[in-house]
C-alpha cells in the first residue's frame, strides 16, 4: 500500500498493492466514478473560462467557474461513489502558481 502525503502529513490518497485508489472514508477499493469536472480560466484570476461537467446522464457547459478546486487557475474534480460506504467523494486538482495541489472533497 502506498500513502501519499501533503507537508502538513495530511493522507492525500491511498493506492493499494495493486494501484487501486482507495476511499479517504473507508479505505475501500471499490469507487465508481460518477462524474467529471474541468475548469479553465481565460486568464489568470478571470471569474469566466470553460466548464464542464460530464456525469452519465448529463453534459453541462458553462463560462461561469463556481466549483473550481483552484482560487486563480485552472483545475479539475472527479466524483466518486464508494461502493462499501456509499460516500460520494471528489478527488481535486488545482493549479497553484505553477505546482498541482491534490485534495479530497466530501
Amino acid at each position: 500500500m502506498r500513502t501519499y502525503n501533503n507537508a502538513t502529513e495530511e493522507k492525500i490518497m491511498t493506492l493499494n498493492e495493486d494501484g487501486e485508489l482507495l476511499c479517504p472514508k473507508c479505505s475501500g477499493n471499490y469507487l465508481h466514478q460518477r462524474g467529471v469536472g474541468v475548469y479553465f480560466r481565460d486568464k489568470e484570476d478571470s471569474e469566466f473560462g470553460i466548464n464542464v461537467n460530464v456525469t452519465k446522464e448529463v453534459t453541462h457547459t458553462t463560462r461561469y467557474l463556481t466549483g473550481n478546486p483552484s482560487p486563480r487557475r485552472d483545475g479539475f474534480i472527479a466524483t466518486f461513489m464508494c461502493e462499501f460506504c456509499q460516500s460520494y467523494v471528489k478527488l481535486c486538482f488545482a493549479q497553484h502558481k505553477g505546482h498541482t495541489q491534490v485534495s479530497w472533497e466530501e
